[in-house]
């Protein structure tokens, strides 16, 4: 995967996202909708990070996993969280995204 870009619906559901390249460049933050890395190049992904941007992150997690060429597989990470394999230079291969109500504690 040399890039990646996510469109959300409801549209009103804003989020936020970027990527680590093979070459340990991150990039910038990006919104809906924008394209996320490199085209053509053969520079793969080694890691991402997604998060809601607005006030739905205070109702909302945005929870994701990933899967790299090392055959690791993250399970969870989440807001905003760099999503990459323990070595740090694993390509990756498949992604998963998810959103679900925060879970708040009674105090």
């Amino acid at each position: 995967i040399e890039g990646f870009e996510l469109h959300i619906n409801p549209e009103n559901l804003r989020i936020r996202y970027k990527a680590v390249l093979l070459n340990g460049r991150i990039s910038d933050w990006v919104a809906n909708g924008v394209y996320c890395g490199t085209r053509g190049e053969g520079m793969p992904l080694v890691g991402f990070a997604i998060e809601i941007a607005g006030p739905e992150s205070l109702e909302l997690d945005c929870v994701y996993a990933a899967q790299f060429s090392s055959g690791e597989i993250i399970t969870e990470v989440k807001n905003g969280e760099m999503c990459r394999s323990t070595s740090g230079i694993e390509k990756l291969i498949s992604m998963q995204v998810s959103f679900r109500k925060k879970k708040f504690k009674n105090s």
